[in-house]
């Protein structure tokens, strides 16, 4: 049994080591929980275990108190777990004084490099964890429908009014952090499984690159810099990227990537003196505000998409009356020249009837 396994038995386990030691293959994971009070009745204590791949078993004490799929000893054997799987422990397992935690894994379909990765495990009040998740989901749903508007409103900007590139790469942007969202929301909407995760890691690295390098990119266009500073910023973010980050660092490193060469940008416009700067230079000080408070991407991209958002619909709405007012001019030239076309003739025909007058007269 698993309680009998001495500790001489058991390695200590390093999951940032990616080497041959932790590969495919069945494992036991072991941790231990020390519980210092008495948890009250009205309680119920959970287990959230989170990308955990791909089938696993819980032990509590020895004792098996929950399966996420099928173990087994090949790709054949094993199924893969629910993506969504939580448990509530019954109040007699979380007794006062220290307890084992033992998770046997197997792990064979598993579809990328990193096959060390074995996710994290969350223990505290069921009720208020799984008020947490759903506070989460709400937020995606949030983001998503409010980008929806700008996105669809830049896609016909730069269908309808003469192609400009910004509008088309903010429109871009609006969509790639929609896809982010719903790449969060995906397994409340279907059932998935636990092998989720690579699908959505790799779809989170090509999110983040693609929002990291066309973010500045667009500011480049909107204040009107030389484009020249767009392979510097590429090659950049690029170089972090491949160099700088790894599976724990790379959200808050490229967040702070984007954020310095956004703000560098703002601060060039604010000294050139660009339209919008002021309002783009509010919306960087929100975005660091956000990524202090650990909303990073999220608030990030919100926050500046809202701002920036404003700052186009006000150059749409200065655009227009610019319009407004160059026709009103010119149909304003329009009546001056048909005056200067009309006076002539009226002269011409005052005199021609004033002789007429005076012939008449005279005869």
């Amino acid at each position: 049994p698993i309680r009998n396994l001495p500790d001489s038995s058991w390695q200590s386990f390093q999951p940032s080591l990616d080497d041959d030691r932790y590969t495919e293959g069945n494992w036991l994971i072991r941790t231990k929980i020390v519980i210092k009070d008495s948890v009250s009745n009205n309680v119920i204590p959970g287990l959230f275990p989170l990308n955990f791949v791909t089938a696993y078993e819980i032990y509590w004490d020895g004792i098996k108190i929950a399966q996420n799929g099928r173990i087994g000893i090949n790709k054949t054997d094993e199924k893969a777990g629910s993506y969504n799987f939580s448990l509530a422990l019954s109040p007699n397992l979380v007794t006062h004084g220290e307890h084992t935690l033992v998770f046997r894994i197997s792990n064979y379909n598993n579809y990328s490099s990193w096959k060390w990765f074995y996710g994290y495990m969350v223990i505290g009040k069921y009720d208020s964890l799984l008020k947490r998740i759903a506070q989460l989901y709400y937020q995606a749903f949030f983001i998503t429908g409010i980008l929806f508007i700008p996105f669809l409103f830049n896609l016909f900007l730069y269908i309808a009014r003469k192609r400009k590139v910004e509008h088309l790469l903010f429109s871009i942007i609006c969509f790639i952090v929609i896809l982010d969202s719903v790449t969060y929301l995906v397994p409340i909407l279907m059932d998935t499984k636990t092998t989720f995760i690579y699908w959505q890691y790799y779809v989170y690295q090509a999110i983040t690159l693609l929002f990291t390098s066309l973010f500045p990119v667009f500011f480049i266009y909107l204040f009107s810099f030389p484009k020249k500073i767009i392979g510097v910023i590429v090659i950049t973010t690029l170089f972090i990227f491949l160099f700088f980050t790894n599976i724990e660092n790379l959200f808050n490193t490229m967040t702070l990537t984007v954020l310095i060469i956004s703000s560098i940008i703002t601060m060039r416009a604010l000294y050139k003196r660009r339209e919008e700067s002021i309002i783009i230079f509010i919306g960087i000080i929100a975005a660091w505000a956000a990524y202090y408070f650990n909303i990073a991407f999220a608030g990030l991209a919100t926050t500046m998409v809202i701002c920036t958002s404003f700052s186009i619909a006000r150059q749409f709405a200065r655009n227009e009356k610019a319009e407004r007012e160059a026709q009103l001019k010119s149909a304003r030239l329009e009546n001056e020249l048909l005056k200067k076309n009309i006076n002539p003739h009226f002269v011409l025909n005052t005199l021609t009837s004033i002789i007429a007058w005076l012939r008449k007269d005279s005869g």
